[in-house]
């Protein structure tokens, strides 16, 4: 659920910057957005409220293995504390997935980059062509310069 409430509050930014940006634009889907934004928020409340009613529902169930935990370290047992391994469990996990996340991050940045360094090749051979012909005829058409002397 706590991933759902921070997908919602992403959602909720995002549209924000989209009403923001309806005022300068004049989009006319302007009430659409608001709409939205009221629906992201009671959404999100209801996900909020979710999250601590499961939060307080696992407190009480800690409560409540306490007394036993202490009786089995007062007979001399050695054990690992359920919640101890749940928690390392979760951490493990998140960063696991922050970890996996990094890396595609890591794999889209360097992507962008190719491409672009590819879009600038293209452009500059481009503009070498058309240097070397003289004329505009050898730009390629989604050249910047084309669109704006044509």
């Amino acid at each position: 659920y706590q991933r759902r409430v921070h997908g919602t509050d992403r959602m909720i930014r995002n549209c924000e910057f989209q009403i923001d940006f309806c005022k300068e634009t004049l989009d006319p889907d302007l009430p659409r957005y608001r709409e939205q934004l009221r629906d992201l928020h009671v959404r999100r409340g209801d996900l909020a409220g979710a999250v601590h009613c499961l939060q307080k529902r696992g407190d009480d169930r800690c409560l409540q293995f306490v007394p036993h935990e202490e009786a089995l370290r007062a007979s001399g047992l050695d054990f690992d504390s359920p919640l101890l391994e749940m928690h390392e469990d979760v951490v493990d996990r998140r960063a696991k997935a922050l970890q996996r996340r990094q890396q595609f991050m890591a794999r889209d940045k360097q992507e962008l980059v190719d491409k672009e360094v590819a879009d600038l090749e293209t452009l500059s051979s481009s503009a070498k062509q058309a240097r070397l012909a003289g004329g505009l005829s050898a730009l390629n058409s989604f050249s910047p310069m084309y669109s704006a002397l044509i």
